[in-house]
């Protein structure tokens, strides 16, 4: 991964450290997905088998750990990657024309460009 993080930018490697956290958590699934499936194929197909309900719950469990550790995986790559905060110093185009407004997130100044005035440049 960070191979591609080199090549093609923190972003893309981002998302490429994504699909690796991804493809690992869903041997986790699949296996509980087929003792599930053998559980209710033992019990010749019947949609109400007694296992749904333990499958259920494990899935729910898989979903909750798979999101926290993901977040965790996440920052501490950010961390190595120096990705922490990167996005706070992006810098406008030099040829970018827009007005002065403060944000209504953080209420900081920034240039925004009002959409009348693309609506008379096109």
């Amino acid at each position: 991964v960070t191979a591609v993080k080199d090549y093609y930018g923190e972003k893309i490697g981002m998302y490429f450290t994504y699909l690796g956290h991804y493809t690992t958590w869903l041997i986790y699934a699949a296996i509980g997905g087929f003792i599930g499936w053998i559980g209710v194929a033992g019990d010749n197909s019947n949609p109400s088998a007694p296992v749904i309900p333990y499958l259920c719950v494990f899935i729910a469990v898989w979903c909750t750990l798979f999101l926290e550790f993901w977040k965790r995986t996440e920052k501490t790559t950010a961390m190595k990657w120096g990705m922490v905060g990167f996005e706070e110093d992006e810098q406008d185009r030099p040829e970018f024309e827009g007005e002065v407004t403060l944000s209504p997130v953080t209420g900081r100044p920034f240039r925004y460009f009002p959409r009348k005035h693309y609506l008379f440049r096109q």
